[in-house]
């Protein structure tokens, strides 16, 4: 078995010989690609600063028009989208009273329409919850729209309905006191 320093040796021997390997033509290709990234990297943060100084503006802007609302701003990793997401007390009962409702009745339909009424349920919580969705203010109209992208993008419905969710719970605790 070699020594710990014949391994270093070794190792320092080999790493030379793969630097030695590239050739200058390698080596630019490999800084260009760098840069390429860094550069994208930038662009996409100037876009994020951008987004969410936008959306910083319009929850000051809400919370100033309706002083009576809960509410937060809510963006999703990787997403360009934006939310900003109101306490909805009556929407946060009737989601869980649906729940409970449904818990206590131990189910009886089908496992696919267990999981469609749930999450028919969890989409209706997050349309009742949210009151802006990328700038535009969701109201009756707005709603059909917003309806339909959370058909399609289903996984934003969690985090928009946790985000409903904490802001109830803040509610509560504001009223408890």
């Amino acid at each position: 078995m070699a020594t710990l320093k014949e391994q270093l040796e070794a190792s320092r021997a080999k790493r030379k010989a793969a630097e030695d390997s590239v050739t200058e033509s390698e080596s630019q290709e490999q800084r260009d690609i760098r840069e390429i990234a860094e550069n994208d990297e930038r662009v996409a943060e100037i876009a994020k600063d951008r987004r969410d100084t936008d959306l910083a503006k319009r929850l000051l802007a809400a919370k100033e028009a309706h002083p009576e609302w809960t509410l937060r701003s809510l963006t999703i990793k990787e997403r360009s989208d934006t939310f900003i997401v109101r306490a909805n007390p009556d929407a946060h009962r009737n989601w869980q009273a649906a729940a409970i409702a449904k818990a206590s009745k131990g189910g009886g339909g089908t496992k696919a329409n267990d999981v469609t009424d749930a999450t028919d349920r969890a989409r209706a919580y997050a349309l009742a919850s949210v009151v802006d969705f990328n700038g535009k203010a969701v109201d009756s109209v707005d709603i059909r729209e917003l309806d339909k992208f959370l058909q399609l993008h289903q996984g934003l419905v969690t985090p928009i309905t946790d985000a409903a969710i904490e802001l109830n719970g803040a509610v509560t605790e504001e009223r408890k006191r």
